[in-house]
């Protein structure tokens, strides 16, 4: 069985280089029919005028072709430089996109911890102003004491020279009187 096998495989190598032979051969045949059929027109090129103009058509064709494959390759060259620029451009706006990506993590990240710090001045502020108004009320009150105090101060002391003018008026009145009693009794005196 095993020998069976090595005889197939042996033959099928056989196979495989006869047919690879024999690709050559068939390709060496049609070179060389290529060849002599260069020969000849290149013969017949040298021998016939119209041979010449023709293959001056020829060789005008043959430059337009390279013109054409000229022209093809610059397009493609185009092509690849376009594609190349786009890539890269695709390259950069992935760039870009990912910084601004990381820009605005940045961002929300500041936004949080300085809705922390605000929230935290908001506090301070709210505490600030309570004991401000507090203070305000205590100096109020405080003024009000001493104004109160001022007031009564004042109060007192017109009361104190409302009493002085009072008494001197009954002082004057008194001494009015005493005059006029004096006068009466000395002219009920002097009457007498």
């Amino acid at each position: 069985h095993y020998l069976e096998k090595m005889a197939k495989a042996e033959e099928k190598k056989h196979n495989f280089i006869s047919s690879k032979l024999s690709n050559t051969m068939v390709h060496l045949q049609r070179v060389q029919e290529k060849k002599e059929n260069l020969n000849m027109s290149n013969d017949l090129a040298v021998q016939s005028k119209h041979m010449r103009s023709l293959t001056e058509k020829y060789g005008r064709s043959k430059r337009i072709e390279k013109d054409k494959e000229a022209k093809k390759s610059d397009i493609h060259m185009k092509q690849l430089s376009k594609q190349e620029r786009a890539h890269n451009n695709m390259i950069v706006k992935a760039r870009e996109e990912k910084e601004r990506i990381r820009y605005l993590k940045k961002k929300m990240f500041e936004k949080e911890m300085s809705g922390q710090k605000v929230k935290e001045t908001i506090d301070f502020e709210n505490e600030q102003r309570k004991e401000i108004q507090k203070l305000k009320r205590q100096d109020h009150y405080e003024n009000y004491k001493v104004r109160e105090h001022k007031l009564q101060n004042i109060y007192k002391q017109r009361l104190i020279n409302k009493l002085m003018e009072k008494r001197q008026r009954a002082d004057k009145i008194k001494q009015q009187q005493n005059r006029i009693m004096s006068f009466v009794s000395m002219s009920k005196n002097s009457s007498l």
